[in-house]
């Protein structure tokens, strides 16, 4: 199956006029092609030769910026081959520090052609949260704008750091990719169904059974199958676990507490008592 012709026939049999929202309902139903690149299979498909306005930047000091779905689709590719060239490949985490400027969009839309994984991180961060976020994403590559590239000095990881908008020591510069060849390079097909890790997060739902629902792996295998009939497959959860959710004395949910009984679990460890994954019940393949 081809992704990004079964994408486009999804969203044009969506938009079509005369459909109502109920009968949308009852005829989608998500493709689930061998593989899929959503920069390359669909962006740039819909860019070719395509003039129209793509992205407009606007901001307080006077700066309008329009870039074209071909010009990004250009630029994209040519960012990708000069990351590629500085020893990214498939699988490498990269941290964008960026404000609302072109260069973040040419690098995720380059990042999601090169496979690797992107890692955003909002300018607001403090020197403690991107040491954590370096540490625990493995990050191999930091673009940052370089009024912020001094928050970096010191900490350990992301060998490949490249400015934003000026220069700082050390690091290379992002204006360096437009000597990089503007060609697209072939590159392996993507996988649809991607392997989880790879993005460093499983999607998993805590959930608490009704009165007379057993916590077992039939429950969970008709859950799991139930999702994946209505959600997209790189949303859709993989991992079940069955408890008490902890609460505050209001009554919200503390989902803190359980991104970080999440955070802290070994890589490879043993499910916890009432925890299903997908890969050990046996269930229809993605």
């Amino acid at each position: 199956m081809d992704g990004g012709k079964a994408f486009i026939e999804l969203r044009d049999r969506l938009l079509r006029d005369g459909i109502t929202p109920e009968e949308a309902e009852r005829a989608f139903q998500w493709p689930h092609p061998g593989h899929f690149n959503w920069a390359r299979d669909y962006f740039d498909r819909i860019a070719a030769g395509n003039e129209k306005s793509a992205l407009r930047l606007v901001d307080d000091a006077g700066l309008d910026e329009t870039l074209t779905f071909s010009a990004l689709a250009r630029r994209s590719d040519q960012v990708a081959n000069w990351l590629e060239d500085q020893g990214i490949l498939p699988g490498d985490r990269l941290l964008l520090m960026l404000g609302n400027v072109a260069a973040l969009w040419e690098t995720m839309l380059a990042a999601i052609k090169l496979g690797a994984v992107i890692i955003p991180t909002t300018t607001l961060l403090q020197r403690a949260d991107l040491e954590d976020r370096l540490t625990r994403g493995r990050v191999r590559a930091v673009l940052a704008d370089h009024a912020r590239a001094a928050e970096f000095e010191g900490l350990q990881g992301a060998p490949l750091r490249v400015a934003v908008g000026g220069e700082f020591r050390g690091w290379r510069r992002f204006s360096e990719s437009h000597e990089a060849d503007p060609l697209p390079r072939i590159r392996a097909p993507t996988p649809a169904d991607a392997p989880d890790p790879l993005r460093l997060s499983v999607p998993k739902a805590f959930v608490v059974p009704a009165p007379g629902v057993l916590a077992d792996a039939d429950t969970a295998r008709s859950i799991l199958d139930y999702v994946r009939d209505r959600v997209s497959p790189f949303k859709r959860i993989r991992r079940i676990e069955f408890c008490d959710l902890p609460k505050t004395i209001s009554g919200k949910i503390r989902r803190v507490d359980l991104r970080l009984a999440e955070r802290d679990r070994e890589p490879d460890c043993a499910r916890r008592r009432h925890e299903f994954w997908e890969e050990d019940l046996g269930g229809r393949t993605p």
